[in-house]
């Protein structure tokens, strides 16, 4: 029996152990493993004949409009997993380990996923604040996978980090954790309350292909991420309610030209907004600066106060003072919005 076949044998056992790890009736879309011998046919698994039929993908996602999978419930994820060495996407996200009425997933990610160095994508998110996830010493694992390219904890809840969740600097993600994601090209990480993300100010990441970056309601420190300065492929950026970001916003935000959405809101950013905001990004679609303290004095403005403006029914104080605007005030300012201070 040659190497070759002994490896796509053991590549068909380890779903099959991940299949009998749950209680019969519980695993809709594995049902069919079985019946065919040949692992490559089987719903939710994904092979490539680049790496003569090799196993590199596991969608077992649940879905409320497409239930892959119905209540799965254990408390680990089962480490036959493990045996297939050419796995570069595992989706697991959104099931629920522990028979909750919205889906969750429960209980710990074995560290040893790390030796999976060809996974690209494992996706862990969560939904709506329902989440109970705890990673097993995230930093071992996570820091190894040398092929990430996209790392999705959204809502996962990391409040037992002195237990279960065994970062360095007692629950710190640093520069260390990043050192060898050379490829990583999305982080979604917001709404890990408990977490904080501390880089040094001159830091300079591995990765320089950076996507989407979403940090809502991550602690990042009181500066705006001069990090982010090299990553010119950015689309997306959402630092929401990161609470911590004081001062002014850099105008080098102003260089990234494929950015579609920037929401920076609730934050305590303050003072002028960039010329090269508003003038160089063609592709934006999505701005949002509320809640801050952000004013549009003194920016040289010499266009009319757009129409749009009107759209902001909440806007209390508007200042456009010491700028070179022409045109009539529009009548809006008055008859829609009354309580208007403008300055």
């Amino acid at each position: 029996m040659s190497l070759s076949i002994v490896s796509r044998e053991r590549e068909r056992d380890a779903p099959l152990s991940f299949k009998t790890s749950f209680p019969r009736g519980s695993y809709n879309i594995m049902l069919s493993w079985e019946a065919n011998p040949n692992c490559c046919a089987w719903p939710g698994v994904e092979c490539d004949n680049a790496t003569k039929g090799h196993v590199v993908g596991l969608h077992l996602r649940y879905s409320d409009s497409t239930p892959y999978i119905d209540m799965l419930i254990n408390q680990v994820v089962d480490s036959s997993l493990l045996e297939l060495k050419y796995l570069s996407y595992l989706d697991l996200s959104g099931n629920d380990f522990r028979w909750s009425p919205i889906p969750s997933f429960v209980g710990s990610v074995p560290h040893q996923i790390g030796n999976m160095s060809s996974l690209r994508i494992p996706d862990l998110g969560g939904r709506q604040y329902k989440n109970n996830l705890t990673v097993d010493d995230l930093c071992t694992w996570a820091v190894n996978l040398s092929s990430l390219e996209y790392l999705d904890m959204s809502n996962v809840n990391l409040n037992a980090t002195n237990d279960l969740l065994k970062f360095s600097f007692e629950g710190t993600l640093s520069e260390a954790h990043f050192a060898n994601l050379s490829k990583l090209e999305n982080i979604g990480l917001e709404s890990n309350h408990a977490l904080k993300f501390s880089v040094g100010y001159d830091w300079l990441p591995t990765f320089h292909k950076l996507d989407t970056l979403n940090m809502a309601s991550v602690e990042i420190g009181s500066q705006f991420p001069e990090w982010l300065q090299a990553q010119k492929s950015l689309t997306e950026l959402r630092l929401s309610n990161c609470s911590s970001i004081t001062g002014m916003l850099p105008k080098w935000l102003g260089s990234f030209m494929n950015l579609t959405i920037l929401d920076l809101s609730d934050n305590h950013i303050e003072g002028p907004i960039p010329d090269s905001l508003c003038c160089e990004i063609k592709t934006l679609t999505h701005l949002d600066l509320s809640k801050n303290r952000l004013s549009l004095n003194n920016n040289s403005l010499t266009w009319e106060i757009p129409s749009s403006l009107q759209n902001c029914k909440g806007l209390l104080v508007l200042d456009i003072g010491d700028n070179m605007l022409h045109g009539k005030l529009p009548e809006w300012i008055g008859n829609d919005m009354q309580e208007l201070m403008l300055v």
